[in-house]
């Protein structure tokens, strides 16, 4: 026959906290499950946060990456990896540090899973500069994973294409991790390994800070082409135009100008159209 004995103290304190701990960990996992949904806002709140003016600010530094930094093809592209813009910091009136600043604010309640933003501050002619990298982390890590020989033979063989991206974000920088090696730089920035090698191997026989190389029938300017109309900055590079690659390159590029610029130009609102891109985890094209 059974028999029920009264607990003692010590079994009543250790089912007590036995119990707590168990609640504690489940609130924690629970926590940690929401938390993204808790501070990340959908792209339409994400837009109610702002006021006119700084909608305003934020469309004037996203059309000036447009134009002049190349971001439409890391936003909407697969080619390109990264691009990166200039940010004058301690220039007056500079209307890219305002459109910066609220995207600072509006980052802290915004997903953005598969971008990363690099920032790496300079001093430039005795101004503060901000060199601001937007990486496309599927296309970076699938030619970092492609080109692996390449970037092993440059950077050493203890180079790891499964972690360097995420070196790149725990550092937060990018140039120091590749020792500022100009054709690494060209191919991250997808200007491809002939055309990046050509660049440093020209530029280091004139080795003239601020000197570019005599161009010639096999090293040039090679541009992607403008669709009518388009106010976005085009992929350009100097590199061999009768190479296969090169022109395989440039083609593919030219291809995806076109419907990027069809993008933007059938889009009635423009901040509206990145953070779209910014918060999807797949090439919008």
């Amino acid at each position: 026959m059974w028999i029920w004995k009264k607990p003692c103290l010590e079994q009543l304190l250790s089912r007590v906290r036995w119990i707590l701990q168990t609640k504690i960990v489940a609130f924690i996992f629970l926590a940690t499950l929401s938390v993204q949904h808790v501070y990340a806002l959908p792209v339409e709140e994400v837009m109610q946060t702002m006021d006119i003016k700084e909608t305003k600010q934020l469309k004037k530094l996203f059309r000036s990456c447009l134009e002049l930094d190349c971001l439409g093809y890391v936003l909407f592209g697969d080619t390109k990896p990264m691009c990166f813009a200039y940010i004058h910091k301690t220039k007056a009136g500079e209307t890219a540090l305002e459109g910066w600043e609220v995207w600072k604010r509006i980052s802290n309640n915004f997903q953005y899973p598969n971008f990363l933003f690099v920032v790496e501050e300079k001093l430039v002619n005795n101004e503060r500069t901000l060199d601001v990298f937007v990486i496309n982390k599927t296309t970076f890590n699938a030619l970092v994973h492609k080109e692996t020989a390449f970037l092993k033979e440059r950077l050493g063989e203890d180079f790891d294409p499964d972690t360097f991206l995420q070196t790149i974000e725990e550092k937060g920088c990018l140039r120091p991790l590749i020792g500022y090696d100009d054709a690494v730089f060209g191919v991250l920035l997808g200007y491809g390994i002939e055309s990046s090698m050509a660049y440093q191997v020209k530029h280091e026989k004139i080795n003239k800070p601020g000197h570019a190389p005599k161009q010639t029938s096999t090293y040039k300017g090679i541009r992607a082409k403008r669709p009518p109309g388009s106010y976005l900055s085009l992929i350009s590079f100097l590199g061999n135009p009768k190479s296969e690659a090169v022109q395989a390159l440039i083609q593919k590029y030219s291809e995806e100008t076109q419907a990027i610029w069809d993008l933007c130009r059938d889009s009635k609102d423009l901040v509206s159209l990145i953070l779209q891109a910014l918060n999807t985890e797949v090439c919008p094209l």
